[in-house]
């Protein structure tokens, strides 16, 4: 194994902007077939996500949903990375796409039990094990070290810009039009579509039969079970022995669990809170993918202006503030219609409520952007080619082991005490802890700069 790379901050790279990687033939294609994927990916979310709520009325219900999508990643995962490291990942990205393309269809023939729905999305998350760490591996071998910082941007603001268009525009559009069954059909043919645009990039990517020398695919031979679990372990060690890494890959795990509570509970928000259609819940989160773009998109600007490790805890920190702030918003709202009252305003309580959720969503997304891009960059940089798709796959197995509890706990929480008793908890669980870790930031950062001007 190499040394890792050196600490190259994403932030200190100067964009050139989009344009640059797009005229990369090969990256174009992945990119595409990326975009098509996880559209595809969140018209099933929403679809699911519908299907529960109107089923159980539970958010329990909905966190166990969540859950039969993570817990492959934490079986699964690790396995996945060794071999996306060590076959042809342009096998890998078409026929995972082919696979989901089928799985999928379950939703359409199959009872739609809540086993059923459980089982299916079992089947999808364990395809897409080998298909995220190849696809995220893939990208520094099609692009220029230089580039790696604009094709990263590109990637995240894609990722984030699929929620907006899958979860936000197309599915809603499609169960209303109709109904679920559309939906499912029109992310068959996205992920048969990313298929082909995978099929098209070069063969044998990144193939690899040990760690110094590449070798052809009929040179490759299934390892032994120890052998896999000695390159587990080479790429968990790589990780523990970069701690700009494992921080990097800390901060990913607290913000991939708070969106996913987030989203478990977003239904019975929209449906018990504000008193809307759960299927209406799209309409009311657009703001949070809204700010979570143009988070992505100013993110590197941001980290001119302050420190990477300042701006992460700043954003940590507001996003413990939001998320109380949301959970006390319906009395926050009827103070707010009283006093328009006695102005002699007419607007109607509820659109107080929903006009405020709406601006602190807005904000919450901004918040987390702040967190992602530098941390996932940052582990784009730090991982070796040799290891990218392990460190990938751990960060994700991580991500997911230690999200699953915590949906379960909070999602039963909301069912008991109500969602936004729980929100309410959950911002001063978050910002106490990391508003003293931002006041010793702040302190740091004061500190240099004095010492910079003396």
């Amino acid at each position: 194994m190499r040394n890792p790379a050196s600490p190259v901050s994403a932030v200190a790279a100067a964009p050139a902007g989009f344009r640059v990687v797009l005229r990369n033939r090969n990256f174009t294609f992945l990119w595409s077939a990326q975009l098509l994927s996880q559209i595809a990916q969140n018209i099933i979310n929403f679809a699911v996500l519908v299907m529960v709520e109107e089923l159980t009325h539970s958010t329990t219900q909905v966190a166990v949903t969540i859950v039969s999508f993570t817990l492959p990643a934490v079986l699964f995962s690790p396995i996945a990375g060794v071999l996306a490291d060590r076959m042809d990942k342009k096998a890998i990205l078409v026929y995972t796409n082919i696979l989901r393309a089928g799985a999928t269809l379950g939703f359409v023939f199959l009872d739609r039990s809540l086993p059923a729905i459980y089982a299916i999305l079992f089947v999808s998350s364990a395809i897409n094990q080998l298909f995220s760490p190849a696809e995220g591996s893939s990208i520094p071998m099609l692009v220029k070290r230089d580039q790696l910082l604009n094709a990263m941007s590109l990637f995240n603001v894609t990722f984030y810009s699929a929620i907006v268009i899958g979860f936000i525009m197309i599915a809603p559009a499609a169960i209303k039009l109709g109904g679920l069954d559309a939906a499912f059909f029109v992310t068959v043919a996205m992920y048969l579509a990313a298929a082909g645009l995978c099929a098209v990039l070069p063969r044998r990517m990144g193939l690899l039969h040990d760690v110094t020398a590449p070798v052809g695919q009929d040179e490759w031979r299934v390892e032994s079970r120890t052998q896999l679990w000695n390159d587990l372990r080479e790429g968990l060690m790589y990780i523990l022995a970069n701690s700009e890494l494992s921080a990097a890959i800390v901060q990913l795990t607290l913000i991939s669990t708070l969106l996913l509570i987030i989203g478990e509970m977003a239904p019975g928000f929209t449906n018990r809170v504000l008193d809307l259609n759960a299927e209406d819940t799209a309409y009311v989160f657009l703001p949070m993918g809204l700010g979570l773009i143009l988070g992505m998109v100013t993110a590197g600007k941001m980290t001119t202006l302050l420190p990477k490790q300042l701006l992460t805890r700043i954003s940590v920190t507001a996003i413990g503030v939001i998320m109380f702030g949301v959970g006390i918003s319906p009395p926050l709202s009827r103070i707010g219609f009283r006093l328009s009252e006695s102005v002699g305003t007419k607007l109607p309580a509820a659109s107080w409520l929903i006009g405020l959720d709406l601006f602190l969503f807005l904000l919450l997304g901004l918040a987390f952007a702040y967190v992602l891009v530098p941390a996932q960059t940052l582990v784009q940089e730090l991982a070796g080619d040799e290891v990218r798709g392990r460190v990938l796959s751990i960060q994700l197995m991580v991500s997911s082991a230690l999200t699953i509890v915590p949906l379960l706990f909070f999602g039963g929480l909301a069912d008991a005490f109500g969602i936004t008793n729980v929100l309410m908890a959950m911002g001063v669980i978050i910002a106490v802890p990391f508003s003293y870790m931002l006041s010793r930031a702040l302190a740091e950062y004061h500190q240099t700069r004095d010492r910079a001007s003396a």
